[in-house]
C-alpha cells in the first residue's frame, strides 16, 4: 500500500511538471476605442475590472503555472466577451444598457468575483465607489 502512494505522487509529479510544458497565450488583441468615463470611473474600472474586462490585460507571475494558467486564460477571454472597455465602439446603440449592467453586477455582488478579489484585494469596491459607478451608470456625472 505504501509503495502504491508512493507511486501515485511520483506520477502526479511527472503530470504536473509535464503540463507545464502546454503554452497558454498570454498577449493582450489590440486596443480599440477605450471606454470614455469621467476619471474617478475609470480609475476604479481600471483597478478592479480591466484585467478581465480589456485588452490590457496585466497577468500574474502565477498565470504562467498550469493549471492555474488555463482558469486564469479562460476567465479573462470570457469577461472580454461578455464586456470588454477596450473595445467600447461595439457598445455605441446600448451603452446605456452596458451601464446598466455593470451597475446591476457590482451591486449583485458578482463583480469584481470572489475569487479574483482575493489575489487583487484592491479590486473590491468600496461603498464610495459603488456610489461613483452608481452616479455614472444613471448618467449623473
Amino acid at each position: 500500500m505504501k509503495k502504491l502512494i508512493i507511486y501515485a505522487f511520483i506520477i502526479m509529479v511527472i503530470v504536473f511538471l509535464g503540463i507545464q510544458f502546454i503554452p497558454v497565450n498570454l498577449s493582450n488583441p489590440p486596443v480599440g476605442e477605450e471606454i470614455n468615463a469621467p476619471d474617478a470611473v475609470k480609475q476604479i474600472l481600471v483597478e478592479s475590472c480591466y484585467d478581465c474586462h480589456s485588452n490590457k490585460t496585466k497577468w500574474p507571475w502565477y498565470n504562467k503555472i498550469a493549471p492555474i494558467s488555463w482558469v486564469i486564460k479562460k476567465d479573462v477571454i470570457n469577461g472580454r466577451s461578455n464586456m470588454n472597455f477596450t473595445e467600447w465602439d461595439k457598445y455605441k446603440s446600448i451603452e446605456q444598457d452596458m451601464k446598466e449592467m455593470i451597475l446591476e453586477a457590482i451591486k449583485e455582488d458578482r463583480m469584481p468575483p470572489l475569487l479574483y478579489q482575493l489575489g487583487h484585494p484592491s479590486a473590491k469596491l468600496t461603498e464610495e465607489e459603488m456610489d461613483i459607478i452608481e452616479k455614472w451608470a444613471k448618467s449623473e456625472l
